[in-house]
């Protein structure tokens, strides 16, 4: 079984000096990258209720 090692870049120092984006940005940034427009709006579908229940300005890592 491969090793789950720590990533670099993945420790506590290195989250405090990134700004933690919110639901909404985070949402828009990663349907951009599917390709599929199909994928995409299934994709859409789900987050969008994600969005609803948390709302768009909620950061990603209180999540």
């Amino acid at each position: 079984m491969p090793s789950l090692g720590r990533c670099r870049g993945s420790g506590p120092q290195d989250q405090a000096e990134r700004p933690t984006p919110v639901l909404k940005d985070a949402v828009k940034g990663f349907l951009a990258g599917v390709p599929n427009p199909n994928t995409a709006r299934s994709y859409a579908t789900a987050l969008r209720a994600l969005t609803e229940k948390f709302g768009s300005y909620t950061p990603v890592s209180s999540l």
